[in-house]
């Protein structure tokens, strides 16, 4: 590590000296391709960010392959993105930042223009809806602190902003044609217009891949429909139906002697997943006047996940019986979800004491419907088949919650480029959970779940220069009890009827730095995570040892992450930028018990799981006239699979040491002509053999290797 920081430091300083060199008439010069920017204030945004660490990544100025949808690439200048790596297909984007959980990117507010696309935020808020890359203008991230505005997530927000259609064209067509190896191939089109008062956006998406691992074979596909009216200035209407969906072949789990002997292997071929999203929506921002600005949406999201499975352990095969001559059935699970959200914003501008302020307030309504149908006895067959044998289900359970939140900021100028913003949000709602487990009592199953209190926060900012912004933090936040944590997994678990939302706090401080040829922000962040969910070993009043599933301790992430970027113009003809993002982070439990075996062991003192302590991601790109390359290199610290921090794996790889790993990949992009781009992306190019994650739940107990080295190709086309 100590070599890695020396050579950050010398181009970094090198690119300082040499900027002091060259005068200010430069400047527009030399600006080159640079992909990520404060998020500013717009119809989508809607807030205020001062004292609030943002970015918004432009996709047009990403060298990467976006129908591979890889967060190394597409965050890659956001320090400490943890990407869950496990399939290659891209067909989802699972990460997390800050020693949060990488499962579906969960632990954010996911949305699309504004409108939520987690599936449920209460029951399972996985992100299921996956929206092509080849869509989307930018990717607005706002850390935790905020909140107050947009819901409770640890994480924070991730916008996905859609392009938006020419105002000056009645017809433009878009297309991406990527192909590679592993039997690759996606493609996307997209037709865009504007008449008069009218606008439109429509797109399709398809996408197949044979994957880097035996029998992990692909296929996806993404549709949309958005329709813009403008009956009047500073009015806008938008009304959109989108949907996504795939198909994809498991090739199951490894354990640690598998893994060494051929990653690529697979242990199953009877293993599939396929969540189906659909999202209609409305849209309305309003200019009232010159003050006050208006901004409500409303959408209702539904749509299936469904899965047939021989889940076992990766030492388990999957074989056909010497008595029946068959394979064993599989286990058939079906998600059924219907969730409606709503929210209305207010913007207020004012002035007082001679300075202009801000004030925001907004209401959001939530009813989530998830309907769960488990361990139904499948089919003994290969093939994806959803049939239930004898028509009756191991689990059949229901998660029901109704929920408002109201909030209320404040922004004001205290003094010149000195900026307080404060708030208070009010969540309230009740999750009720019900049904029939055939190994468990109907009437303890039962479990409601209320949701009732305050969460504050306020920032700080100071811009004392124009090069130089300092900033400060602090946001409550919490994450609901999920459907997962109330369900017993046998007749020997029970569950706690007073099980309490994880509750906690996002606090960070930062400075911010932007000159001519560099940029860099250094933040301090601090993330506190109270009522972790667990098991523990009890005793009844027979002495009888049964498993209690209750909230078992508390974690505290803490840590520190450094961006710093240096761009220069040799020539007119040849570019260079270099960038690099590194986190350090302290991911504990500070208090805690957890059952192991049949003993309560304490976990106080130890890492929390899948949070890397050193993380580090650094780019170089050259250009010459139309030609460019980039390199980005990876590197992700050791990391543990179970609070208990255990180093051997165990014989199914379950658990055990995640070892760190070095990646490089490269682009080449050429510009062909005015509308036509060709772009040749080689990822892990030295073919290194990792994994990132040993999940203890889906996609099955045991260690997912990621892909080796892939060469991916993309056309595009613009008119």
């Amino acid at each position: 590590m100590k070599s890695i920081f020396f050579v950050f430091f010398l181009y970094f300083s090198v690119g300082l000296i040499i900027s002091q060199e060259i005068q200010d008439d430069s400047i527009k010069e030399v600006i080159i391709v640079d992909s990520i920017h404060p998020v500013n204030n717009s119809v989508f945004t809607f807030l205020n960010l001062e004292g609030k660490k943002s970015l918004s990544i432009k996709i047009s100025d990403q060298f990467t392959i976006l129908s591979a949808k890889q967060p190394r690439h597409v965050f890659a200048q956001i320090p400490g993105v943890f990407e869950y790596d496990m399939d290659g297909t891209g067909n989802q984007i699972n990460f997390s930042v800050r020693g949060l959980d990488p499962h579906r990117s969960w632990e954010f507010n996911v949305r699309k223009d504004q409108i939520i696309t987690n599936t449920d935020l209460f029951a399972y808020p996985a992100s299921h809806y996956s929206v092509p890359l080849e869509a989307i203008e930018r990717i607005e991230y706002i850390s935790g602190t905020a909140a107050l505005q947009y819901g409770s997530q640890f994480g924070g927000l991730i916008n996905y902003v859609s392009k938006r259609p020419d105002p000056e064209k009645f017809f433009s067509y878009e297309n991406y044609f990527t192909f590679g190896n592993y039997k690759f191939l996606a493609t996307f089109h997209r037709f865009s217009g504007s008449r008069g008062k009218f606008a439109y956006n429509t797109w399709l998406y398809l996408k197949s891949y044979d994957g880097y691992r035996e029998y992990n074979h692909s296929t996806g596909n993404a549709q949309n429909i958005t329709l813009f009216f403008y009956p009047w200035k500073d009015f806008m209407m938008r009304l959109e139906w989108t949907h996504s969906g795939y198909l994809i072949q498991l090739p199951g789990p490894l354990n640690d002697s598998m893994f060494r002997v051929n990653p690529r292997m697979a242990t199953r071929q009877r293993n599939y997943y396929s969540p189906s999203i659909h999202i209609p929506s409305l849209n309305i921002f309003w200019k009232i006047n010159q003050n006050i600005q208006l901004f409500f949406w409303t959408a209702y999201l539904t749509g299936s996940r469904n899965s047939v499975m021989f889940d076992k352990p990766a030492n388990i095969p999957d074989t056909v019986s010497q008595n029946t001559l068959q394979y064993a059935p599989r286990e058939v699970h079906i998600d059924k979800y219907g969730s409606y959200s709503s929210e209305l914003k207010i913007k207020y501008s004012y002035s007082l004491f001679q300075k202009n302020h801000q004030f925001f307030a907004g209401v959001q309504s939530l009813i989530n419907r998830t309907r769960r149908f488990q361990q139904g006895l499948g089919t003994a067959g290969t093939d994806y088949d959803l049939t239930v044998v004898n028509s009756t289900w191991g689990r059949e359970v229901q998660y029901y919650t109704d929920h408002v939140a109201f909030f209320l900021e404040n922004k004001l100028n205290v003094f010149k480029e000195f900026f307080w913003q404060f708030g208070l949000r009010y969540e309230k709602g009740t999750s009720i959970f019900k049904g029939k487990i055939n190994y468990y009592d109907s009437e303890k199953l039962k479990n409601t779940i209320p949701h009732d209190f305050p969460l504050l926060g306020s920032q700080l900012s100071y811009k004392p220069l124009k090069w130089l912004l300092m900033y400060v933090g602090y946001s409550q936040a919490y994450r609901p009890v999920l459907m997962k944590d109330i369900v017993p997994a046998s007749s020997q678990e029970m569950v706690d009827k007073n099980l309490k939302d994880v509750r906690g706090h996002v606090a960070e401080a930062g400075v911010k730095i932007v000159l001519p040829y560099f940029k860099g922000e250094i933040t301090y962040f601090d993330i506190l995570y109270k009522n972790r969910m667990g098991s523990i070993v009890q005793e009844d009043s027979m002495n009888n040892v049964y498993i209690f599933k209750t909230n078992v301790g508390d974690s505290r992430n803490k840590g520190i992450e450094l961006f710093g970027q240096i761009d220069y113009h040799f020539t007119q003809k040849f570019k260079a930028l270099a960038f690099t993002s590194i986190s350090y982070l302290d991911a504990r439990y500070i208090s805690g018990i957890l059952r192991k075996g049949n003993q309560n062991v304490n976990i106080a003192g130890n890492r929390v799981e899948s949070a890397p302590e050193w993380t580090v991601r650094s780019g170089f790109l050259f250009s010459y006239k139309k030609l460019s390359l980039q390199l980005i290199y990876t590197y992700v610290d050791e990391t543990f699979a179970d609070p208990f921090n255990t180093v051997e794996p165990n014989v199914s790889g379950t658990v055990g040491l995640v070892p760190l790993y070095r990646l490089w990949d490269v682009s080449l992009s050429a510009e062909l002509s005015k509308n036509v781009t060709f772009l040749m992306q080689i990822n892990n190019l030295l073919d290194e053999k990792y994994f990132t994650k040993r999940p203890q739940f889906y996609p099955g107990p045991g260690i997912w290797p990621s892909e080796g080295r892939t060469l991916r190709f993309t056309l595009h086309v613009k008119t």
